[in-house]
């Protein structure tokens, strides 16, 4: 697939002295560092996706996170050892 993009000249300025820097293109400079935002993206969209399926579990299932001593969060509780008073 064949796509133009405009660019302004600060940009163009520094891809091209990118490149020479590295001995590549200036095309593959562009292409790199498109595919690896576009990675970057869908594993961003991906952690927020499951974020937001735990979250849905977590609202219909009930309490989501416990600390060390068991309690929810916020929830206040008894001292262990200590009987009813």
């Amino acid at each position: 697939m064949a796509t133009s993009i405009k660019i302004d000249e600060d940009l163009e300025t520094c891809v091209q002295h990118l490149a020479d820097v590295r001995r590549r293109s200036a095309h593959w400079i562009m292409r790199e560092a498109i595919q690896q935002y576009v990675e970057r993206e869908e594993k961003r969209e991906a952690f927020k996706q499951d974020a937001l399926r735990a979250w849905n579990e977590c609202q219909a299932t009930g309490p989501c996170h416990r600390g060390r001593s068991g309690r929810v969060a916020g929830e206040a509780g008894r001292r262990p050892g200590r009987g009813a008073s």
